[in-house]
């Protein structure tokens, strides 16, 4: 099956909660005319979250609350704080402009 684990990516990607694997085996059955087990679904993001490793992704698919979800790595959890801090900084400073 051509492009499945990029399938899988698309489904976990663009889903604001957890994907149950149940639900990521009957889209995929969908897309690619055929059954596909959840087995394999779950043996297809083994082999994503390798390739994120090795190639030095900063996500990861993890199993959580019933289901997958695309996340960045823990060790990225400052930058991402940093980040989120300086966004809140400027939306305070625009508002405060408009006074």
């Amino acid at each position: 099956m051509v492009l499945i684990e990029q399938h899988i990516e698309v489904i976990i990607f663009t889903s604001a909660s957890p994907v149950r694997v149940d639900f990521i085996a009957d889209m995929i059955s969908q897309l690619h005319g055929e059954k596909v087990e959840e087995d394999t679904i779950r043996h297809r993001i083994a082999i994503l979250n390798k390739r994120y490793m090795e190639g030095g992704s900063v996500f990861t698919i993890q199993e959580i609350a019933g289901g997958f979800q695309m996340l960045t790595k823990k060790e990225f959890d400052p930058i991402i704080s940093h980040i989120q801090s300086n966004k809140n900084k400027k939306k305070l400073s625009a508002a405060s402009l408009e006074t």
